[in-house]
């Protein structure tokens, strides 16, 4: 009720979004928002994240309590589980910390999640969260299976599923920069110095491991060894923003002006790829998620005209062809399970 619809596309929206709101059961204390209840009827640990940012200048109370949720079932040694229903969860796989890069614009979209009360609610289970990446998740933060990165079959994974990637490090470094921050308004000095040489370091290692001075890398995590890919996910290192060296910044500017934009927003596999496929999933679909990370991260970076141009192809596929998990990035149509929860946050959101 409390979504200001100005066209059909935004009630369509607030009806999904009504739809896929269960009621407090089971593992559920409050009202949470699954992906679809056409059969991804879960809240994955990342996926409500998204939830959180399109309802932050809508309902303070379900924005926090949707990104929360995950957090609630948190073990003792700071792990979220994978996935969570009425039901089970699922502890099989993670999935990437975006939490403290979403909560930072949750705060610049609502100045109420930035007070002490709601920084208090959150700062001490995502710090948990973060400790246990940065030292139970072996010698460098890694993903043991593309499940983890939340771009299950990504080309990225051709060679081993067990990765070391530039993306996971900068959003520990952001977590970390949003700890910081945080443990300063709260009064955590000790914290706060200590978060804030985290998110530094973190973000040297991302250029420095990862960038040969022309093209960005991944690593196979038991050997070291370099390995090259045409995925957009090594790319999203972008949410560093200006941490990054220019040089860096307009690579992966061009990558995504010369192979990654299409007709649905911005593909997950380079559309001149060997390996794209239109509905390859991970391996050329496109997807919530990056289109919101990318607009965000290139906005901010003053590329509007690309952000623009991603925002609206997105914006026009699924206002046409309906707000399902991914699209072509041929034609933009729908390719998998309609009515999609992040399809609508990505589009209340951009």
């Amino acid at each position: 009720k409390k979504f200001k619809c100005k066209n059909k596309y935004e009630r369509e929206c607030a009806y999904i979004m009504w739809c896929n709101t269960i009621a407090p059961l089971g593992n559920f204390s409050t009202e949470a928002i699954v992906m679809g209840k056409a059969g991804m009827s879960n809240v994955w640990s990342w996926d409500n994240a998204f939830c959180s940012l399109a309802l932050a200048d809508v309902d303070y109370r379900m924005a926090m309590d949707q990104f929360m949720v995950m957090y609630k079932h948190i073990n003792r040694v700071g792990r979220v589980p994978d996935a969570v229903s009425q039901n089970y969860k699922v502890w099989n796989f993670v999935k990437p910390p975006v939490q403290g890069w979403m909560y930072m614009q949750m705060m610049k979209r609502n100045p109420e999640f930035a007070t002490p009360h709601a920084l208090e609610e959150v700062y001490f289970d995502m710090k948990r969260n973060t400790d246990w990446w940065l030292n139970l998740r072996g010698e460098v933060p890694s993903y043991y299976h593309g499940n983890d990165s939340g771009q299950d079959n990504s080309t990225c994974y051709d060679a081993s599923e067990h990765i070391e990637t530039s993306e996971l490090i900068a959003f520990l470094s952001v977590q970390c920069k949003f700890l910081s921050e945080a443990a300063e308004a709260l009064g955590y000095q000790t914290d706060k110095r200590v978060y804030a040489q985290l998110s530094k370091e973190l973000a040297e290692k991302a250029i420095k491991d990862y960038w040969d001075g022309e093209k960005i890398f991944i690593r196979l995590a038991e050997t070291g060894e370099p390995y090259y890919c045409d995925a957009l996910m090594p790319l999203r290192v972008i949410v560093l923003e200006d941490m990054l060296p220019t040089e860096m910044r307009e690579y992966i500017v061009k990558q995504i002006e010369e192979h990654h934009l299409c007709v649905g927003g911005i593909a997950s596999e380079a559309v001149d790829s060997p390996k794209f496929e239109e509905n390859g999933y991970w391996r050329g679909a496109v997807w919530a998620p990056d289109v919101v990370m990318f607009v965000y991260a290139l906005r901010n970076l003053g590329y509007t005209e690309l952000a623009d141009k991603i925002a609206e192809n997105y914006k026009s596929s699924v206002c046409k062809y309906g707000f399902s998990e991914n699209t072509s990035a041929i034609t933009g149509k729908q390719l998998r399970c309609k009515c999609y929860s992040w399809a609508v946050n990505a589009y209340q959101i951009l």
